[in-house]
């Protein structure tokens, strides 16, 4: 536990959509921060609650609260249907693990591996956004993502599948609609 002392993290969120394209980003917070918090702060969260977006959802993980425009798993699936959400659920979620792969492997500096930032926490959250601002344009451009088997490693080592344990009743409805609409038989 002392290696962590003075220092700091930044806990970033970032949403993409299939074509791993960063779509919203929020890099300000200490590492410290919850999740669920951060996006409650969100411009994202206040647009989708609103209904902007129109009938599209978010996808999350157990960190997040469940609601009517976040699909979250089921953190004891118990019929076949609520397996299958799962399973989906998680393979488009690895869009999001996949992104933070193509952009650690294309910007080694933000790669724990490849050494921390050794700038204060706001020249860091500058790097970041510009980081990520040059892998969207990568993306447009077309240009290749170098390295295939570092990302795989990065996305093996940082998948994780926390515990949600805040649902709300539209959002239970929701899911439980996806369920029935797309994975029952």
């Amino acid at each position: 536990m002392e290696r962590y002392v003075n220092y700091h993290s930044i806990n970033c969120q970032v949403a993409c959509d299939h074509n791993l394209m960063i779509r919203s980003t929020i890099v300000r917070w200490p590492g410290s921060t919850h999740d669920a918090f951060i996006l409650g702060q969100s411009s994202i969260a206040a647009s989708l609650s609103n209904g902007i977006y129109g009938d599209g959802w978010l996808l999350g993980d157990s960190g997040y609260p469940l609601r009517a425009w976040l699909l979250t798993p089921f953190n004891d699936p118990t019929t076949a249907a609520q397996r299958r959400y799962n399973r989906a659920l998680k393979s488009a979620r690895s869009t999001i693990e996949r992104a933070f792969g193509v952009l650690k492997a294309r910007f080694c500096c933000l790669d724990r591996s490849g050494g921390g930032l050794q700038f204060t926490p706001e020249r860091c959250v500058k790097i970041i956004l510009s980081c990520m601002y040059l892998r969207n344009l990568a993306r447009r451009l077309q240009l290749e993502d170098d390295d295939e088997e570092k990302i795989r490693q990065i996305l093996l080592d940082e998948f994780d599948d926390g515990v949600n344990t805040q649902e709300v009743p539209t959002g239970t409805r929701v899911r439980d609609s996806v369920v029935q609409n797309y994975f029952s038989k």
